[in-house]
């Protein structure tokens, strides 16, 4: 699968629980196809003590989602995008080609 998603890009979740929540990527799983986002898909964890964390106890941190129920989110239209340049001019002129295309 080619990655059209890079790590720090803001994405936007398409399917599952937390469908519709926006967040940065933290880091990409290419053996699995997989990306961790930012303040998305939160699991609890239970950690026993230890040394290094003597207090233990119920941690929440990011699971990893699927790259195909991720898109490219464009914030200054607050929408999700399939490409990556998201500027005004680009925006603007695909979105005449299309419908010249169409008409």
């Amino acid at each position: 699968m080619s990655l059209s998603l890079r790590k720090d890009d803001l994405v936007m979740v398409m399917l599952g629980r937390a469908r519709g929540k926006t967040g940065k990527i933290l880091k990409i799983l290419t053996e699995r196809n997989r990306a961790l986002v930012e303040k998305v898909n939160l699991v609890k964890r239970h950690a026993r003590p230890t040394k290094a964390s003597p207090q233990g106890g119920i941690i929440e941190k990011e699971a990893s989602l699927h790259l195909s129920n991720l898109m490219f989110f464009c914030s200054p239209f607050s929408k999700a995008i399939l490409w990556r340049s998201c500027s005004l001019r680009s925006y603007s002129s695909r979105n005449k080609q299309q419908q010249s295309r169409f008409s």
